[in-house]
This record gives C-alpha cells, structure tokens and sequence, in this order.
C-alpha cells in the first residue's frame, strides 16, 4: 500500500518502513500533506479522543488514503521530533475497534508498530489507510448522528450534503466507468483545442480514482514544475508559452504563445483531472515532400510525411505527464488504461506517411496510412514509478500498435526488453538525452539505452 509519494518520502513503502525511515523524516523536516498526518501522541480515551481517531481513519480512506503517523512532533506542519510512544498489541487493538465501533461502512486500514532498534517496547505507530471504494465513510459523532470528514491537503474538513450525495454516485458508478470515462477524458481534451488540425493524443484513466482539491496554491505549483522541468520543456513547453488554467474539476495546460506571434493554431493543450485521470496532445505539422522527377506526368503527389520519432519523444513525455499527475497528485496506484492515438480534427489529407527521420527523406522510405490510428492498453502506475524500463515497455506497447497502422512490423527504437536502441537511431542522437527527455532519470541512462 502506499501512493509514490509516501515511497518516496519514506524511502520504502509503508508497510516496510523501519525507525530509522521515520528517524529521516524528522531529520529532512518533512511536510504534513494529503496523505501524510503527525501525532504527538497516542489517541486519548476520552469520547472526543475516539471521534479524533475515527475521523482522521475516515478522512483517509475518503480522499486518497495515507499515514497517520502517531510518535511525531511537528512545528508549522513538519516534522520537528521524535516522540516514541508505548507499543502494546492492547493499544493496538483499542484503535482497530474504535474505528470498527464509529466508522460506517468500514474502512481498510491496518496499524503497524515500528519498534525501535534499542527498545522494542517503545517506537512509532502507522496507521495506514486504503483509498476506499467504498467511499464516503462516515463517522458516529453522538451514537446517532453521521458526519463525513475529508482529508483536504493538510487539513481536515467535513463533506457538504451535495459532496457526499456525489460519493455516492461514484460509489455505485464506479464499476463501469474506467474503460467508458478513458473515451470521454479523450473526447473532451480534444473540444478543449481552438482550432484544428493533426494531433498527437494519450489520454490516462486510473482504474481506481484519487482526489486532489484545487486551489491557488496547487495551479502556481504547476506552473512552477512547467518552468523547473528542464526535459519536458525541451521539446513541447519551449515551442510555446504553456498556461495553467482551471476547468471545472481539471487543471489546464494550454499554449497560448499563438496570441503573441499571431498564429493560428496552439502547439500543445492538456486537462487533468481531479479524479487522476488527464488528457494531453500535441499539434503535428506534416512536411511535404518535393514532387519526384521521376513522377509520371499528372501522377498524384507524394503524400505529407511525418518522423516516427516524434512519437517517442511525445509519447513518452505525455506518459510521464500523466501518470505524474495521477500518482504524485491525486494520489492514485495500481491499474490504468491508456489510450494512444493520431488523429485528424478538420479538412486535413487522408493519407500520411510515417518515416525515419532524415535530413533529405525519400517517400519510399515511408509507410503509408489511411484513417487515424488508435491503440488502447492497461497498465501498472506502481510498476512504471518504480523501474524506467517498464515505461520504456509501455511506451514501446502503445507505439507498436501506432507503428503497424502504417506497415511497420515493430518498433525498432526501443527493444524487448525495454531499452533504446543505438542501432535504430539515427547516428547524432543524443540517447542519453532522450530518456531525459521522456521522464527517466539521467543516472540512470545507461541501464536502459542497448
């Protein structure tokens, strides 16, 4: 259990984490946030004391599950000091049964004791809790009466009735809904576009969906990562002046570089969602090729092309984009379905040509398509965080159904095994930068380049 982001700042995933993890949080003053709570001390017995508990368990598994970190001083919502408290299995199963007495339905979580090295008896204790299904939950504040709190960023609050009559809804649609909403997040990032024209899509949908509130606070933290990312902006965010916006429950990430130049297209437009899920796309510009002088009089003319490594360079940064976003943003882990897709919006030529790039491209160099090619696939959102060659592997899956729409068997630029390939690129590639560019890590380019 536990979403990337508590991976990360644990340095293991929460139901591994040892003193010496929770020893480094201190030490790092790390910040309370939407899955990450500090108690100095353990819940008292009091009737308030019971409902502070259940509330915060509830809180949880409402928004996109976490830790509730019991043995933690904190100072201005960091972590300040160790507070090791009295680990006992009776402690332990008093708050098992609080939350299982107040919390309706009942919520999965688990209590973990982390012992210290030099005394067991004494450590911390997590209270790690599932993003829940079964939300809301909610909490028996009089024996009678039923409150839904939410874990909101730092804080705590209780759901508004329209709040909780839309858990609800979202309850009982849930079963159908991740293959069905992947076609309407797509669907609606494409209206989102102002004008026409030949695009490069992905779309992500998490089977199980987070929750991340909207605030000031979050849009100037995305445009600061748009300006901090120095890969991403290599090829898309430098093309063009990206700004966020919101729509209702969704970040957006428009161009909006053609209202200085006077262009009549943006580059780039993108929506993410609240629910984890997003939508990006990119605007491609086919070349057209120099008529042969070999052509037989009045013999159509060569067919507009495009280089197959486009797709790698932005569908490997629309797939970082996107599952950034669900994981470290609204929370989200396990399953997701993805779609990939080259699409036509508007009076464009039937037929286009994929080919290797090349300085002088000859058209029968090329494949040939028409129609608008399209592939969907599910995948891992842990797995893809926790090792860059499974992206590589996902990215290969999507491009391979791309690349046989045009005749291409497979795709050489990347192997099987999940590595790019220096054969198939083209000599002065820079393949170091390259897997920079499409969200791995340099430190760790030579393990996946072949």
């Amino acid at each position: 259990m536990g979403t990337v982001r508590l991976r990360e700042l644990f340095g293991a995933n929460p139901t591994d984490v040892t003193a010496e993890h929770v020893d480094r949080l201190v030490a790092d003053a790390v910040e309370e946030n939407f899955d990450l709570d500090f108690k100095e001390t353990l819940y008292g017995t009091s009737d308030a004391d019971r409902r502070a508990l259940a509330a915060d368990v509830a809180a949880f598994a409402n928004a996109s599950g976490g830790v509730v970190l019991l043995g933690i001083q904190e100072k201005d919502g960091r972590a300040s000091a160790s507070r090791p408290v009295s680990l006992t299995e009776v402690e332990e199963r008093r708050m098992l049964q609080i939350v299982g007495a107040l919390v309706f339905p009942k919520p999965s979580w688990t209590v973990r004791r982390v012992a210290l090295a030099a005394d067991p008896t004494r450590g911390y204790y997590l209270c790690i809790v599932e993003r829940s299904r079964m939300a809301p939950h909610a909490v028996f504040v009089d024996g009678t009466s039923l409150r839904y709190p939410v874990r909101d960023q730092k804080n705590m609050r209780y759901l508004a009735e329209y709040e909780v009559a839309e858990r609800y809804r979202h309850r009982f649609a849930h079963a159908e809904d991740a293959a069905t909403r992947l076609k309407k997040v797509a669907e609606e990032g494409a209206r989102g576009w102002k004008f026409p024209g030949l695009r490069l899509e992905c779309a992500l949908v998490p089977v199980q969906p987070g929750a991340l509130v909207l605030s000031e606070k979050m849009l100037n933290e995305v445009k600061a990562e748009l300006w901090e990312q120095r890969p991403a902006r290599d090829y898309i965010f430098s093309k063009g002046i990206v700004v966020p916006s919101t729509g209702i429950r969704r970040i957006r990430l428009r161009d909006e570089s053609s209202r200085r130049e006077g262009a009549h297209a943006h580059l780039y437009y993108s929506e993410l969602h609240t629910d984890g899920a997003g939508y990006a796309g990119v605007r491609v510009v086919p070349r057209e090729p120099e008529p042969s002088p070999l052509a037989p009089p009045n013999s159509d003319p060569p067919s507009p092309y495009i280089f197959r490594e486009l797709f790698v360079q932005v569908l490997g940064q629309f797939l970082n984009l996107l599952v950034d976003h669900a994981t470290r943003r609204a929370g989200c882990a396990g399953d997701a379905y993805l779609l990939a897709q080259l699409a036509r919006h508007g009076g464009l030529p039937s037929n286009l040509v994929l080919q290797p790039h090349s300085e002088f491209p000859l058209p029968e160099e090329g494949r040939e398509r028409s129609g608008d090619p399209a592939t969907e696939m599910t995948m891992n959102l842990d797995a893809i965080i926790a090792d860059p060659r499974e992206r590589l592997l996902v990215l290969r899956a999507l491009m391979t159904d791309l690349y046989q729409a045009f005749g291409y068997p497979e795709v050489e630029l990347i192997d099987h095994e999940g590595r790019l390939s220096t054969k198939a690129w083209q000599p002065r590639t820079d393949l170091g930068h390259i897997a920079e560019l499409i969200g791995i890590p340099t430190t760790q380019a030579n393990s996946v380049i072949a």
